[in-house]
């Protein structure tokens, strides 16, 4: 016996073995990345007799269900005004409403960004002077995190970004000596959730994020 995935299952011998019998293995398919809904995945099994070399098949289809991104994104742009602290005349309640996420520790705009000696509201105001990747990444991730808190869905790309960045916080102040190769690895994290926050990747971007259109996008 044999199939598409699993190539060799065994053999089942007629007054022998108790039939029908079952071949029971796990496989693991995808990733599929953005390309989400459902998947058919057809999967053939084969068999060939000892004695006269006979043989036949059966193809059976397993569906696999991928699910797809919820919710919308808005930039951090957007987020960096709409803390109680303003400009904007509204304040966003998602900032006090902790989502209970692996990354989310239950912050408000006047909680303490990991080791940067800042409130996450601060954090955001602060100009990336020459380019420093701890502020970069941070702008970013703070804006990932309160989109995933208003709803949003993620993809693999970003969830890999969120990890990354939560790493990088609990290692590094805005004042710390980056390597080169790790201040590449925060830029790249800081594009990918750029990219998240403003709807490239992921479930796309909210309709109603007028603020954020004429903010500046580090």
């Amino acid at each position: 016996m044999s199939d598409t995935f699993q190539g060799l299952l065994g053999t089942a011998c007629y007054g022998v073995d108790t039939l029908p019998k079952t071949f029971t293995y796990t496989r693991t398919f995808g990733p599929f990345g953005a390309d989400c809904g459902d998947h058919t995945i057809p999967n053939t099994a084969t068999f060939t007799t000892n004695d006269t070399s006979t043989t036949g098949s059966d193809t059976w289809t397993v569906i696999v269900s991928v699910p797809c991104p919820t919710g919308c994104t808005l930039t951090q742009g957007y987020w960096k005004t709409h803390s109680v602290y303003g400009p904007a005349k509204k304040a966003d309640p998602t900032w006090l409403a902790a989502s209970g996420s692996v990354w989310d520790t239950g912050f408000n705009q006047d909680s303490v960004f990991y080791n940067s000696g800042q409130t996450y509201y601060q954090v955001l105001w602060t100009t990336p002077k020459g380019g420093n990747a701890y502020y970069i990444l941070a702008h970013q991730y703070i804006a990932a995190l309160l989109n995933i808190r208003a709803g949003a869905g993620t993809t693999p790309a970003v969830v890999a970004a969120l990890n990354y960045a939560q790493t990088f916080f609990q290692t590094y102040t805005p004042t710390s000596s980056l390597s080169k190769a790790t201040r590449s690895d925060a830029i790249a994290a800081a594009g990918t959730l750029g990219s998240y926050n403003e709807g490239l990747i992921g479930p796309g971007h909210c309709s109603q994020d007028t603020t954020a259109q004429g903010a500046d996008h580090d």
